[in-house]
């Protein structure tokens, strides 16, 4: 029996060493979570008859995911929201002798839904949700979806295309395209 202690004593502290975890994994979080963009938009299809370009304005969140991450998210997907505004100049249209201004379109929204992160510098967003038009002083309700790209070009800076779909009751829906510049803290 006092031969066999000592090896038991051995395989007993080999099962100790063996039996811990190494360090444990923190997931500590990459990115930020704030992001503000400004730049130009442009009516796309019938909008562009009616309406020249203008600016707009958005405000995004999302736990962790913005600017240049050192490590992707474990989950690609994560939940995105973001609101803005964006402010469309019409056009001036002439018939005949007579001439007519069409008055500005603005459009006000607060969307949420999904942001994929595809790569360290890249990340897609697709958000839809209420909004409101004004047109010629008179609001309406509205919906819209908004598909962005985020591509960053340093850790806090990104250039952001997008497409932005707004629909009100009994209209068609009106398209525009959107190019960004966008910080993120």
């Amino acid at each position: 029996m006092k031969k066999s202690f000592p090896l038991f004593l051995l395989l007993l502290s080999a099962s100790f060493c063996f039996s811990q975890s190494g360090p444990e994994k923190k997931l500590t979080p990459c990115g930020k979570r704030n992001l503000i963009a400004a730049g130009i938009t442009i009516p796309l299809g019938d909008f562009s008859n009616t309406h020249f370009g203008g600016f707009n304005t958005v405000y995004a969140w999302s736990k962790n995911r913005f600017g240049r991450l050192t490590t992707l998210p474990a989950k690609k997907i994560g939940f995105t929201a973001n609101s803005g505004i964006a402010y469309y100049f019409g056009k001036k249209e002439t018939i005949g002798t007579g001439s007519y201004q069409y008055p500005a379109y603005i459009f006000l929204h607060i969307y949420a839904g999904a942001m994929y992160n595809a790569d360290e510098k890249v990340n897609i967003c697709l958000t839809a949700g209420p909004a409101a038009g004004i047109y010629n002083s008179n609001t309406q309700f509205n919906a819209g979806v908004s598909l962005q790209c985020n591509y960053y070009v340093s850790d806090k800076i990104a250039i952001t295309p997008g497409l932005i779909m707004m629909k009100e009751t009994r209209s068609d829906p009106i398209w525009s395209g959107s190019v960004r510049a966008a910080m993120v803290f």
